[in-house]
């Protein structure tokens, strides 16, 4: 099984004397000529976005799935919370409710 000197697509399937081979070759046509070296870093950089963009995207989600489940608990917790309120309130004032509610009846 060839060892992976640096896990680049294609490259990491030969061996590591190829693999280095390949690399150095490379480094010296991209030395010599512009062109080769500017599409080598093109290739090399749209690699690396592609590796740290899944990451970050990963990240992305991961963040915005929290937030809203957050926000979904936080919602239901405040509901929750204004119902439970209510019924103190209600409870607290029953006595009083309830007189003011027999002496209306009483004056009709």
């Amino acid at each position: 099984m060839p060892f992976a000197f640096l896990p680049f697509p294609y490259l990491h399937n030969f061996t590591l004397l190829n693999q280095f081979l390949i690399l150095v070759s490379l480094c010296i046509i991209a030395y010599v000529y512009r062109p080769i070296r500017l599409a080598l870093l093109g290739i090399l950089g749209s690699y690396a976005v592609y590796v740290v963009g899944k990451v970050l995207i990963r990240w992305g989600f991961v963040a915005f799935k929290g937030i809203a489940w957050m926000g979904f608990y936080l919602y239901f917790f405040l509901i929750g919370v204004g119902y439970i309120l209510t019924a103190a309130t209600t409870l607290w004032n029953l006595p009083e409710m309830l007189s003011g509610l027999v002496e209306g009846m009483e004056n009709k």
